[in-house]
């Protein structure tokens, strides 16, 4: 199954970080070995600090200020991945895109 989604959300709190899209790199291949996701994130704020990423409800993952991430041997089927940018600040914003 490929699932080519891309999503934007403009954040209406001045205080989290402003911008958030997550990617489907590798469309969120569920029949392959591997899920590539990537995402793009900016603050104008204070800055992004780091990303989390994490996959069907598992603990996050930290990902640094890397954009992507390969989940390895995700199951066949539909998967919730979600990303949270955490700016300078501390500030949080969470976006989550589900395959089909």
């Amino acid at each position: 199954m490929f699932v080519n989604d891309s999503r934007a959300a403009l954040i209406d709190n001045p205080l989290a970080p402003r911008f958030l899209t997550i990617n489907q790199t590798s469309g969120m291949t569920v029949s392959k070995n591997y899920t590539v996701i990537s995402w793009n994130g900016s603050d104008t704020m204070s800055g992004i600090d780091h990303f989390e990423v994490k996959i069907d409800g598992e603990s996050h993952i930290s990902a640094g200020s890397v954009m992507l991430h390969n989940f390895t041997a995700p199951a066949n089927g539909a998967h919730n991945v979600t990303v949270k940018a955490v700016d300078k600040a501390g500030h949080e914003h969470n976006k989550s895109i589900t395959s089909q």
